[in-house]
């Protein structure tokens, strides 16, 4: 795009543009090899979370209210539902326990508001397999460029960005897949910031609405996109203008030309860190560096009585999010408090020898037991060379006899520098599939996802195999709640 197109453009139509232009042929294979890699991962998210019974809530009220669709509704045994109320119930189950992807320099989740979104679309109006990966990446380069602008300034507002900023990632991402004019794609996204937003204020009392945030503003971005092609007007300069996005929610101005340099050309954003702990990122790498010190000294749950204290650090960005209050962090009043507490993730890292969906059940956080370990824990913000671009973390341990042993993980496994595999990646699905469907539905998965890179596949695959999976839960007639 040239210099003089782009300064007659917003910065959204110079994003959407590239998304409703770029012809599939011309994104390379390795990238929408890495977009099926966040598609598996985010659907293993949600069947993890289905698996425990966590952020079945919106596919219950979708199930109640709405009526069958295109879309897959997933871990459902074959439920289906509009494009847009599948979002909601999809989005909110892939990030209902914390094991969804993260863009690092930015902190946002893109995955579990862009995949919903483009899966869902791309059933409704039957799109190729490869299109959808390109949608797919789409997404996510806009929502992590965005993002990038301001690297934690919506958090310290007390906004999630994964649901301020994700919801342009998967409009483009929809007007890419239903071929909508660049006029109905500017009034979309002018639409969607008026859709957009998520408080952070779940911290204060470990309340588990931030699920939600995701699958409203997925299910947000199709109807950006419906409202737009149905004559709905929205602002072009939904981004950066006075009232716009940025000044509105954090009073930042931002340069257009920061946000577009290299786009259409470098795609970065799929290049998001998987999570292989249920908690949030920020804990991730001191339990990397607690096994680093157990593995390294021989230490283990049996040496508590000798240890007088365990010190998780962190970069001061985590402060906030995993280690104040310390006194409610020290004693999680719910499983999503939990999700976020430092002392009780390590804790459990130090007892257990691991941290998986088992450590967040109701009756593992209500462990009596853990009470003495969690007053052991404590916290310092230290400064780290690799942050923010990776999620670096450490952990010092004093002994009563005045040793003292400490380890740093500067680049923890999964994060950008060490990617998950994609034979790790479906593990993570095979492991929580297998508790709730059929023998070799898991593989089938996985393998209908795989498929997507393939010239011509569709999504009939991938419908048919997510039909043999489903939680007891999404049985409306047994549910409880």
């Amino acid at each position: 795009m040239s210099t003089t197109t782009r300064s007659q453009l917003s910065l959204w139509q110079q994003l959407v543009k590239v998304a409703l232009e770029q012809p599939t042929s011309a994104f390379p294979s390795t990238v929408l090899s890495k977009a099926c890699d966040r598609v598996i991962d985010t659907v293993a998210s949600a069947l993890a979370s289905a698996s425990v019974g966590e952020g079945l809530m919106a596919s219950r009220v979708v199930q109640t209210e709405g009526s069958a669709g295109p879309a897959s509704i997933w871990a459902s045994k074959g439920k289906t539902a509009s494009a847009a109320l599948a979002c909601l119930a999809n989005g909110t189950l892939a990030h209902a326990v914390e094991y969804d992807d993260t863009h690092a320099l930015s902190t946002l989740h893109p995955g579990v508001v862009i995949v919903p979104a483009a899966l869902a679309v791309g059933q409704e109006v039957n799109a190729s397999g490869p299109d959808v990966l390109a949608a797919v990446t789409i997404g996510y380069e806009i929502a992590s460029r965005l993002a990038a602008l301001v690297p934690g300034k919506f958090q310290r507002q007390g906004f999630q960005p994964t649901a301020v900023l994700g919801i342009f990632g998967a409009t483009a991402a929809v007007c890419r897949l239903k071929r909508v004019s660049l006029q109905s794609a500017t009034h979309a996204g002018g639409i969607a910031g008026s859709l957009t937003g998520g408080l952070m204020e779940y911290l204060a009392d470990g309340s588990d609405v931030k699920q939600l945030h995701a699958g409203w503003v997925a299910q947000g971005a199709v109807r950006a996109v419906q409202f737009a092609e149905g004559g709905l007007t929205g602002p072009r300069t939904v981004l950066e203008g006075e009232k716009g996005v940025f000044q509105a929610f954090i009073s930042q101005s931002i340069d257009p030309l920061a946000a577009v340099a290299g786009y259409g050309d470098d795609w970065r954003g799929v290049d998001a860190a998987t999570k292989l702990y249920p908690a949030c990122y920020g804990v991730h790498a001191v339990i990397d560096a607690w096994h680093l010190v157990r593995a390294q000294h021989g230490l283990g749950r049996e040496d508590l009585p000798n240890i007088k204290r365990i010190t998780g650090l962190v970069p001061e960005f985590f402060r906030q999010l995993v280690c104040e209050p310390l006194a409610h962090k020290r004693a999680p009043r719910t499983v999503y408090e939990a999700r976020f507490s430092l002392p009780y993730v390590l804790a459990r890292a130090i007892v257990d020898g691991h941290v998986d969906l088992h450590s967040f059940l109701p009756e593992r956080v209500a462990d009596p037991a853990l009470a003495p370990v969690m007053q052991k824990i404590d916290y310092e913000t230290a400064d780290f060379r690799t942050f923010p671009g990776e999620f670096p973390g450490g952990v010092r341990v004093e002994m009563s006899d005045g040793r003292v042993f400490e380890a740093t993980v500067e680049y923890n496994p999964g994060g950008p520098s060490m990617p998950a595999s994609g034979a790790q990646l479906e593990q993570k699905l095979l492991a929580v599939s297998e508790r709730f469907s059929d023998s070799g539905a898991g593989r089938a998965l996985i393998e209908s996802m795989r498929m997507l890179c393939q010239p011509g596949s569709v999504l009939h695959g991938f419908s048919s195999s997510m039909a043999r999976i489903g939680a007891a839960e999404h049985d409306l007639n047994s549910a409880s709640t």
